[in-house]
């Protein structure tokens, strides 16, 4: 059974470690390792909780039995996207979590948590190079612009999807 919950303050361990993991699960190969390798468990720590009191009432863990398996944020909309009013800025499942439905489940989640809000569209960012652009078309995001990012002096596209419901 899936369980979405707001981080607590003496979550965010969990939260950056679970951060951390599926960064290093997700990114070999597709960032520069040199970016990877700057990153670490402490540092990560660190950075949620500073920004906890910014962005923590945004932040979520998704559960399965229990186990933290997922983590994903819905925040204010950053940039003018479309008429978007909000932005999930991070989506990650461990990679033992793929190919159960979470993802699909997290953003099912993400549209009930926004329609009570009287919101019917989101947007987020995924670089174009992750082979999960094809799961966020596959369920319904649809590309409306891209942009370029710097990781460790490497510029790569990222893709916006708008979701709407």
């Amino acid at each position: 059974m899936l369980t979405y919950r707001p981080l607590l303050r003496e979550q965010v361990p969990i939260f950056a470690s679970l951060h951390y993991q599926c960064w290093m699960e997700t990114y070999p190969g597709l960032i520069p390792q040199a970016y990877l390798d700057q990153m670490s468990l402490e540092k990560n720590i660190v950075r949620f909780d500073a920004l906890y009191d910014l962005i923590g009432a945004y932040q979520y863990l998704v559960y399965e039995d229990e186990k933290p398996v997922g983590l994903f944020d819905i925040s204010p909309a950053r940039e003018q996207v479309e008429d978007c009013l909000s932005e999930v800025q991070g989506l990650y499942l461990s990679k033992a979590s793929h190919g159960k439905g979470i993802g699909r489940a997290i953003v099912t989640y993400v549209q009930v948590v926004l329609r009570a809000r009287k919101e019917h569209a989101f947007y987020l960012w995924c670089l174009q190079s992750n082979p999960t652009v094809h799961f966020y078309e596959h369920i319904g995001g649809q590309i409306v612009t891209s942009r370029e990012v710097d990781f460790s002096g490497v510029n790569l596209t990222e893709v916006c999807f708008v979701f709407r419901f």
